[in-house]
């Protein structure tokens, strides 16, 4: 029984991506802000608060999916046949 040493690399992380969750968390944040203020004031409208709140979960997505693309490593699963054994 042998095992074979896997030196993993590095990872990079892409500079695309991360500013693209910059940018989306400065707006996430804005639209927050926005939202606070028009609900507490009472100037929002039913439309325009739930405009927002659309806007916010479709920013937090997007953001959600870029963060698992590119910052979670992806770990490969190796199988040895021969011993059945699975790593």
């Amino acid at each position: 029984m042998g095992f074979k040493v896997i030196h993993e690399k590095r990872p990079t992380y892409s500079g695309g991506a991360m500013i693209a969750i910059i940018l989306l968390s400065i707006i996430l944040l804005g639209t927050g802000i926005v939202f606070a203020y028009l609900l507490i004031s009472g100037k929002g409208n039913d439309y325009i608060m739930g405009t927002l709140i659309s806007l916010q979960f479709l920013i937090a997505g997007i953001e959600v999916v870029i963060f698992s693309r590119y910052f979670i490593p992806f770990r490969e699963v190796s199988e040895d046949r021969e011993e059945e054994l699975l790593w």
